[in-house]
C-alpha cells in the first residue's frame, strides 16, 4: 500500500499560511491545541473524523478538534477551527518580455489536387475597361481604301469555364519575404514548475507534467492537466507537447557506491504458496546431548481397565482349627490371548470413529481431517453448522460437526472472511471489494460493495463491520445490507472483534490495534507486537497474533498491555474455548493451545498453512489453506 507521507509536507504549508492569515485578520482566540496527523479531502457526513484529521470545505481548510461523524465543520467552533480560509486574487503579474523570433519552418508538401468544382453561372458584363498601352507598331502594310468605320456591334457571352490543366510541377521556394510588423504585447506567463494537486492555479499559470507543458484557462484546483485536456475540461491547453525520446546517450562511468538505504517497511503477507513436494528424507544426525529434564506434563487420561485374570486353583481343606487370619490374595493369571482383527469399515464422508494409520504415523491421531474447498481461509460456527470460506474457489462449504459435507455454495471473488448474524452468513471477498449475504440454505441474498479488499468482518448484535486493508478503514453496514459509514482506523487493518460494548480492529502495518465504540468513533490505538493479524475476545482481556513477531500479546479493554507470549511460526488468527486460547501457526503448520495466564499448554501439528480458526462447543476447528482440508482437533 501506498502511504501519503507528501500529506505531512502539504499540511505544514497550509497550516503556516493559516497561521500568518489569522495573525493579520483575525482577533485572537483560544483554541486547544490539537496535534495534525493527516489530510482527508473533502468532507463527508458518512465519514468518522478523530482530532487532528485535516479536510476542505466550501473552499476553506478545516482541522477536527474533537472526534466527530456529520458535524458540518463551518457550523461548529467546538468540534472544528478554521485552518485555511480562501484568499483574494493577487495582482496581475507585468507582461513578459517578447520571446525572439523563430526561424521559419521548412515549407509543408504541396496538397492533392481539389476536385473540379461545379460551372458556375455566366455573371454580367462588367464596364468596358480602360484602353490598354499602344503595343508596337507593326510593319507598314499597302494603303487600303478607307472604309467608313462602322459601328461598335455588343459584346459576346463569355465562354463556359475550360477545364483545369494539369497540375504543374513546384517551383522552388521562394526568397523569405521581409518580417511583418510586430505584434502587440501578448499576456504573461507565469511559470509554477510541476503540477501538484495541493496548489491553486489561476490563468497563464504554466505547470509541467510528464514533460508537457500547459497553461491554465481558468483558475482551479487540483484538476489534472493531462486528464483535464484528454477531456476537453477547459481548465487547462498544451502549451508545448513533449518532445520524443532522444537516442541513448553512452553510458556513463560507474559512480561510487550509495551509503544503504533505511529498510522498508514490511509488505503484506502473501497469500500461502501450495506445499512443496516431499523432501528425501536425510541420513541421521549423531545424537545429542540429552536436553534438561522438562516440566512435568499434565497427567494423561486413566487407561481401560484390564480384563479380570481367572480365579485361581482352590487350596487343599485343611484341618478344621480356629478360625486364621485371612490370607493373601492369590496372584492374578494372566491375560487371555487377543481376538481376531475384525474387518475394516467402509469409510464415510465424516470424521472416522478410530484413527487411520496415517494419522497416527503423523501424530495427528487425535484429529479428523475433511476435504473442502480451494484454499480454505475463514470459518464460522452458526450453532449447527461450520461455515469454510474457500478463498481459491470463491465458495463456501457447510459441514456438520461430524465433519460431513452437507453443500458447497457460491460466494464472492477471493471469499475469506465470515461471519453469522443469528439468522444469515456474511462473507468478505477480498478480490471483488464486496460483502456477500446468504441464509443457512445456501441462497444467496446480495452482494454489497465496501472498501478495497475487504478481509475480516464481525457481529456487535445489531451491526456488521468489515475490515477493509487497501483503504485503512472499517464499513458498517446494517443487517438489510445498507452501508451505515466507513471510518479510518490505521494502516492495513486485518482481524476484528467485538468485546461487549467496543470493536478492536488489528493494523497490520501500524502494528497496533484501534478501539471505536458502535456508533464508529475511533476511541483510541495502542501498540502490540509487530505485524497483527488476528484478535480474539476471551469475555475478560483480548489476545492479538502477531505475524511477524511469532507471539500473541495479551491487553485489558482499556488497551493496556499485560503480556507477550512466544507461539509457533507465523501466528496468525486466534480463538477462544471458554478455558484457553488457541493460535494457528502459518508457516509453522501448527495450533498452539495456552492457558489464560499465557502458559503453552500444548502444540498440535495440523495441515499446511493453517488460517481459520473456531470453536463449535465441543471441538476446535482449523482450517489448512495449503491442503485444501479444515481439522476437527
Amino acid at each position: 500500500m501506498v502511504t501519503p507521507r507528501c500529506a505531512v509536507t502539504r499540511l505544514g504549508a497550509i497550516l503556516l499560511a493559516a497561521l500568518v492569515s489569522a495573525a493579520i485578520s483575525v482577533p485572537a482566540k483560544a483554541v486547544p491545541y490539537v496535534g495534525i496527523t493527516d489530510f482527508r479531502g473533502a468532507w463527508a457526513s458518512t465519514t468518522s473524523y478523530a482530532a487532528g484529521m485535516v479536510v476542505t470545505y466550501d473552499g476553506a481548510s478545516y482541522v477536527c478538534l474533537v472526534n466527530n461523524r456529520g458535524v458540518i465543520p463551518s457550523n461548529s467552533a467546538t468540534d472544528w477551527a478554521l485552518l485555511d480560509a480562501p484568499g483574494l486574487p493577487g495582482a496581475t503579474g507585468a507582461a513578459g518580455a517578447k520571446g525572439a523570433q523563430g526561424p521559419a519552418g521548412p515549407a509543408g508538401a504541396t496538397g492533392a489536387q481539389g476536385l473540379q468544382g461545379v460551372t458556375g453561372a455566366a455573371g454580367a458584363t462588367g464596364a468596358r475597361g480602360a484602353t490598354g498601352a499602344t503595343g508596337a507598331t507593326g510593319p507598314q502594310g499597302p494603303t487600303g481604301a478607307t472604309g467608313s468605320a462602322g459601328p461598335i456591334g455588343p459584346a459576346g457571352a463569355a465562354g463556359s469555364q475550360g477545364p483545369a490543366g494539369i497540375q504543374g510541377a513546384s517551383g522552388p521556394m521562394g526568397p523569405a519575404g521581409p518580417a511583418g510588423a510586430n505584434g502587440s504585447n501578448g499576456v504573461g506567463f507565469t511559470y509554477m514548475s510541476a503540477w501538484t494537486s495541493a496548489t491553486s492555479y489561476v490563468p497563464n499559470n504554466v505547470v509541467t507534467e510528464s514533460g508537457t507543458s500547459y497553461v491554465a484557462m481558468t483558475s482551479n484546483s487540483a484538476v489534472d492537466p493531462a486528464n483535464d485536456v484528454s477531456t476537453s475540461g477547459g481548465n487547462w491547453a498544451i502549451l508545448a507537447a513533449a518532445g520524443a525520446q532522444g537516442p541513448a546517450g553512452l553510458t556513463g562511468a560507474t559512480g561510487a557506491a550509495g551509503a544503504q538505504g533505511a529498510p522498508g517497511t514490511q509488505g503484506s503477507p502473501g497469500d500461502p504458496g501450495p506445499a512443496g513436494a516431499q523432501g528425501l528424507i536425510g541420513a541421521t544426525g549423531p545424537m545429542g546431548p540429552a536436553g534438561a529434564a522438562g516440566a512435568p506434563g499434565p497427567a494423561g487420561a486413566a487407561g481401560a481397565m484390564g480384563m479380570t485374570g481367572p480365579p485361581g486353583a482352590n487350596g487343599a481343606v485343611g484341618a478344621t482349627g480356629a478360625t486364621g487370619a485371612a490370607g493373601a490374595a492369590g496372584a492374578t493369571g494372566a491375560a487371555g490371548p487377543a481376538g481376531a482383527q475384525g474387518p475394516a469399515g467402509t469409510s464415510g464422508s465424516g470424521c472416522a470413529a478410530t484413527p487411520q494409520p496415517s494419522q497416527v504415523a503423523m501424530l495427528q491421531w487425535w484429529s479428523c481431517i475433511v476435504p473442502v474447498g480451494t484454499a480454505p481461509r475463514a470459518i464460522a460456527f452458526d450453532g449447527v453448522h461450520l461455515w469454510v470460506a474457500n478463498y481459491g474457489s470463491n465458495n463456501v462449504t457447510e459441514l456438520d460437526t461430524a465433519g460431513n459435507v452437507l453443500g458447497t455454495f457460491a460466494a464472492g471473488n477471493g471469499a475469506y472472511g465470515i461471519t453469522f448474524d443469528g439468522t444469515h452468513l456474511w462473507i468478505a471477498n477480498v478480490g471483488s471489494n464486496t460483502v456477500t449475504e446468504i441464509d443457512t440454505a445456501g441462497n444467496v441474498l446480495g452482494n454489497i460493495p465496501v472498501g478495497f479488499r475487504p478481509y475480516s468482518i464481525a457481529f456487535d448484535g445489531s451491526h456488521l463491520w468489515v475490515t477493509n486493508e487497501l483503504s485503512d478503514s472499517v464499513t458498517e453496514l446494517d443487517t438489510a445490507g445498507n452501508v451505515l459509514g466507513t471510518t479510518f482506523v490505521g494502516a492495513n487493518p486485518w482481524g476484528i472483534a467485538f468485546d461487549g460494548s467496543h470493536l478492536w480492529v488489528v493494523n497490520w502495518a501500524g502494528s497496533n490495534v484501534a478501539e471505536l465504540d458502535t456508533a464508529g468513533n475511533l476511541l483510541g490505538t495502542f501498540g502490540v507486537g509487530l505485524n497483527p493479524v488476528g484478535i480474539a475476545f476471551d469475555g475478560t482481556h483480548l489476545w492479538v497474533a502477531n505475524n511477524s513477531a511469532n507471539t500473541v500479546t495479551e491487553l485489558d479493554t482499556a488497551g493496556n498491555v499485560l503480556g507477550t507470549f512466544n507461539v509457533g511460526a507465523g501466528a496468525c488468527y486466534v480463538a477462544f474455548d471458554g478455558s484457553h486460547i488457541w493460535v494457528v501457526n502459518v508457516t509453522g503448520n501448527s495450533v498452539t493451545k495456552l492457558d489464560t495466564a499465557g502458559n503453552v499448554v500444548a502444540t498440535y501439528n495440523v495441515g499446511v498453512n493453517p488460517i481459520g480458526i473456531t470453536f463449535d462447543g465441543t471441538h476446535i476447528w482449523v482450517t489448512n489453506s495449503g491442503s485444501n482440508t479444515v481439522q476437527r482437533l
